[in-house]
């Protein structure tokens, strides 16, 4: 894990603060060290990422003592209700003009809420449906197709109701 030092400007693995990763304030991850890390500890800066977005954005968080029910969080609502959020970190994308996440494993659990997606430092968070794949449009298609696509940029809110 990369944390930085506010005091040094330097990270514990050399690099510049302004050009390193910090696990800490989750920003600029062009370190060549981090492009170098396993999914398991991508999808854990996507977890990290979703936290303090929730935390700064005044809800209460549950974590699971183990992660073998297909939840890596509880949010508290302001009216009591808790939703099960999955969070899925995206590093790359076949396509120019969306990111697609597999969700095929959830189908049919009724274990997930919330798919929380963490894209190029942003986070959307969408309300699941027994989808087995989540699209997200990041930009125009080429083709100025505008039909059945979900903007990523539409669900940077959590969802309240339920």
């Amino acid at each position: 894990m990369v944390f930085h030092s506010r005091h040094r400007n330097i990270d514990v693995c050399g690099c510049n603060v302004h050009t390193g990763a910090c696990l800490v304030c989750l920003r600029n991850y062009s370190c060549r060290k981090m492009k170098k890390l396993d999914s398991i500890n991508k999808g854990k800066i996507g977890e990290l990422a979703v936290r303090k977005d929730l935390v700064e954005s005044n809800y209460n968080i549950y974590l699971p003592e183990c992660d073998s029910a297909q939840v890596d969080l509880v949010v508290e609502l302001e009216s009591g209700l808790m939703k099960r959020v999955q969070i899925k970190s995206v590093y790359g994308s076949r396509s120019k003009t969306a990111i697609e996440v597999n969700t095929r494993k959830y189908v049919g659990t009724g274990r997930v809420d919330v798919i929380a997606v963490y894209y190029n430092e942003m986070i959307a968070y969408v309300p699941y449906d027994n989808q087995k794949s989540l699209q997200l449009a990041i930009t125009t298609a080429r083709n100025g197709q505008t039909k059945d696509r979900h903007w990523f940029y539409s669900y940077k809110r959590f969802p309240e109701y339920s």
